[in-house]
């Protein structure tokens, strides 16, 4: 972390249910390194003040759960590994700048993560830090519905795993 810049935030873990297992070392500790490397790589949002405390939380939990939310708030009837729901998808939204900025909310289900994770041949701490990352940047307003979209944000996450040591998860095996 030798060019990577102090910020001041704060990542709330969640995990919806005792029986859901984390990998070792994936926690708030954790976390708040993950947020300061993706602030390293992706600027701060612009509505929020420089010196101003940034606050998301994620959610951990499982298809269950994360298929209904994906039902209501996509229109798709199965569970996903990551949604992201960004209060600077609301225009209205004017946070006090003498407050903590609250982003939003990071929501994975473990389950999809620890299948896709053995799918792809892939170490599951690795495989969940690449979905926070990626719905640490949809939070941040990055998508992937176009080509140049997805380019961008894949290079993002790329770079800001490499950052932590992490392997290309879009590299061919």
């Amino acid at each position: 972390m030798e060019n990577t810049p102090a910020i001041d935030a704060t990542v709330s873990l969640f995990v919806e249910d005792d029986d859901i297992p984390l990998p070792d070392g994936f926690n708030e500790a954790y976390l708040h390194t993950l947020i300061t490397h993706i602030f390293a790589h992706a600027e701060r949002p612009e509505i929020c003040a420089p010196s101003q405390e940034i606050q998301l939380s994620l959610v951990v939990t499982n298809d269950d759960n994360i298929q209904k939310l994906n039902k209501e708030y996509r229109g798709k009837d199965k569970p996903t590994n990551v949604l992201s729901f960004s209060l600077l998808d609301d225009e209205s939204y004017q946070p006090p700048h003498d407050m903590p900025f609250f982003l939003g909310d990071v929501i994975m289900s473990h389950d999809t993560v620890v299948r896709e994770a053995r799918e792809q041949n892939k170490e599951l701490f690795h495989h969940y830090t690449h979905m926070c990352v990626h719905g640490c940047l949809h939070l941040l307003g990055f998508d992937h519905e176009e080509d140049a979209e997805a380019e961008t944000m894949e290079t993002l996450e790329i770079d800001i795993l490499k950052a932590l040591q992490i392997p290309n998860p879009y590299a061919e095996e």
